[in-house]
Order: structure tokens, then C-alpha cells, then sequence
């Protein structure tokens, strides 16, 4: 997803000196760098973080960058349960019925981790280290 970042001063002018990025990593890394510029940020008001044409952060120049970070952090996240599984790749995959319950069962509610749980009990060595959490 492609971000803009920018600081936007009390007399409204923000376009001045907008960031594009092209990942959360790279607008961490550009917000960081916003952060160093203290002589800019003790004249802005806010930081502004746009995706889509659409707001989805905007906090003081007071606050520090961790809080910053967090608020963005969470502005950014994907609606619904984070991925838990490392390189994890959403697949369809058809099961028997019967086996749809009983990975559910093992995953407390949920079909992926029930999977990877008997997956983990596999003896295969092969499959075995490649199901990690």
C-alpha cells in the first residue's frame, strides 16, 4: 500500500514536503527520519499520514516518536486477527468435512492453527521444521 507523509503547519500548509512510501517498513523509516528534523517539527503542528486519499493518522509534533509509531502502527493494521505464521500465505485448500471440525477442534476455533498443530505433530522431519509459528 502506498502512504504519503507529511507535516502540516498552523497556517495550513502541508504540501510542501510530502514523503511517498511504498511499505509500512519504508514509512516507519520516513517518519523516523521526520523525527530528526527538529527544527521542522518545533514549527509543525501535526504529522499527517495519508493511504487511499484518505487521513488515517494525524497527531501532534509534541508527542514522541514511539507514540507516534504506535498510533500510525495501529492506524495501519489490517482489520481482523494478525497473521501469527512467519511467511504465512493465504491458500484454498479442500478438505474432507469431517477433518473441517476436527481442525477447528485442535485450533480452538480456528481452522489454520488447528492444522498447523497437527502439522507439528507430524513425523515427517521435512514438514515438521517447516511448521513454525
Amino acid at each position: 500500500m502506498e502512504y504519503a507523509v507529511y507535516l502540516e503547519y498552523a497556517n495550513g500548509r502541508s504540501s510542501s514536503n510530502v514523503m511517498r512510501c511504498q511499505s509500512k517498513q519504508e514509512l516507519k523509516e520516513t517518519v523516523k527520519s521526520m523525527f530528526k528534523e527538529t527544527e521542522l517539527l518545533s514549527l509543525a503542528e501535526s504529522v499527517v499520514v495519508e493511504a487511499r486519499g484518505n487521513t488515517i493518522y494525524s497527531g501532534s509534533t509534541s508527542l514522541t516518536f514511539r507514540s507516534v509509531w504506535r498510533g500510525i502502527d495501529n492506524a495501519t493494521n489490517p482489520v481482523g486477527h494478525p497473521r501469527k505464521v512467519r511467511d504465512g500465505t493465504p491458500t484454498t485448500l479442500y478438505l474432507p468435512a469431517e477433518l473441517k471440525t476436527v481442525l477447528r477442534e485442535r485450533g480452538n476455533g480456528s481452522m489454520s492453527y488447528g492444522l498447523i498443530k497437527v502439522l507439528q505433530k507430524c513425523s515427517d522431519k521435512e514438514v515438521k521444521e517447516a511448521v513454525t509459528l
